[in-house]
């Protein structure tokens, strides 16, 4: 029993060379979509210097594979200096978005790129983040901190990242955040669509943001911002976090009925 066990795991370190494998066949691949945006995008931010992908694309290969995995915009981060990433975006008439990078759409992807010294995490919350390697530490969220370098093909990943997702982990990395609504929302999604559970600090933030912001007012954004929605199937935060609650019990350090108050 113990040899046919150690025959059907695979280490770390080979689960994460197998991810980074087909993360580059996935950059390779010869398609419409990706020609397009290897021609148009990729090939000219990789003269400016090295380019990684990150965040959500990246985990949802992980989680997903390349052909089953959900319609992910692609966020691109440059170690290169701004001003020749804006010279780029020029080129490629991209328009600045509101966390000090720019945007653009092609036929197939929504892509959102920064250079680098310009990411949000490193200006606004003091995050150390001097190289490629250093963004998986700039992620709101432990799932979306890993990062893939078209350069050397490698990819990057927080501690605990594989083991995190395996165990339906999800939990604040980085607190300060430049979309204090949205991530709550992202957070509400995932930890239903996902069927994750939060860990303390996410339970902090739920806690601090969601007096905030009125349920309906919720619904509606996600309507607006995402093809799918999970936020309609529940009535108000009382009925979400007991069904939460009933679904993580086992996990918590806390009871999430520590929310409820007579507004919700």
């Amino acid at each position: 029993m113990k040899m046919r066990s150690v025959g059907r795991t695979r280490t770390t370190t080979q689960r994460k060379s197998d991810i980074s494998k087909r993360l580059k066949r996935f950059i390779a691949t010869d398609t419409p979509a990706m020609r397009e945006l290897r021609k148009q995008i990729l090939n000219p931010l990789e003269e400016v210097g090295e380019v990684a992908i990150i965040g959500g694309l990246v985990r949802d290969i992980i989680r997903y594979g390349v052909d089953k995995r959900p319609i992910s915009d692609m966020d691109l981060v440059i170690q290169g200096s701004p001003s020749a990433v804006a010279a780029v975006a020029k080129k490629l008439s991209a328009k600045e978005n509101r966390f000090g990078g720019f945007g653009l759409k092609t036929d197939h992807y929504k892509v959102d790129f920064w250079a680098l010294s310009t990411t949000w995490a490193r200006t606004h919350a003091n995050v150390p983040v001097s190289s490629i390697k250093d963004l998986p530490n700039s992620t709101f969220f432990n799932w979306d901190a890993v990062v893939y370098s078209t350069k050397d093909s490698k990819t990057y990943f927080k501690e605990n990242y594989l083991e995190d997702i395996a165990r339906g982990f999800l939990e604040v990395n980085v607190a300060e955040t430049a979309s204090h609504q949205g991530n709550l929302i992202r957070a509400l999604r995932r930890l239903f669509a996902w069927e994750a559970y939060p860990g303390p600090k996410l339970i902090q933030f739920l806690k601090s943001a969601a007096p905030q912001y009125e349920w309906d007012d919720l619904v509606r954004q996600e309507k607006a911002a995402f093809y799918t929605t999970y936020l309609d199937h529940f009535s108000g935060y009382n009925e979400y976090f007991r069904r939460l609650e009933d679904s993580s019990s086992r996990f918590l350090p806390v009871q999430l009925s520590l929310f409820a108050d007579e507004r919700y």
